[in-house]
């Protein structure tokens, strides 16, 4: 079987082992451009678990679906973005506005595959907040600061918006 659709394979599967979708997106574009229609390729790049599974029955591979199927997270341990650096709670109708302006200043395509990732990682429950370190970390030339997924009180998803 074809590496792309073994990926897709086992992340429906819910394997654990498989890379990050924005890494394996990122090395796959060309050929996934050229081997998919240009609609499954928007498609893909908008709900990727939904079109995972109409491209592997479509070309009748079979797969044994898990119930908790997710884009893979890898095994970032987050817990060093602190609980205080959480500074505001983001709500979603607000992400928009803030995607519109964080395009405006890097890489389009990148912040917003990382953006629908996070969008599709997100349970109910779960809240957007903006975290930004320390003040000490700015000063010593170590601050970073973004959008992070909060579940509980773990952050389970982060976008590293700026660094110094």
């Amino acid at each position: 079987m074809d590496d792309l659709f073994a990926y897709m394979k086992a992340v429906l599967e819910g394997k654990s082992d498989v890379p990050l979708f924005v890494v394996w997106l990122s090395e796959n574009e060309t050929r996934l451009a050229t081997e998919l229609s240009r609609e499954s390729f928007l498609r893909l790049k908008d709900a990727p678990l939904k079109e995972f599974e109409r491209i592997l029955q479509e070309r009748e591979i079979t797969y044994s679906p898990s119930r908790v199927a997710r884009l893979p997270k890898g095994k970032t341990d987050l817990s060093w973005i602190r609980p205080e650096w959480l500074r505001n709670r983001i709500y979603p109708h607000e992400l928009i506005h803030l995607f519109s302006s964080i395009t405006r200043t890097r890489d389009f395509q990148s912040v917003l595959i990382q953006m629908l990732h996070m969008i599709e990682l997100k349970q109910t429950g779960d809240e957007f907040w903006n975290f930004s370190s320390s003040d000490e970390s700015w000063q010593r030339m170590a601050g970073c600061g973004g959008i992070c997924l909060v579940r509980g009180d773990q952050v389970v998803y982060a976008m590293i918006l700026i660094v110094n």
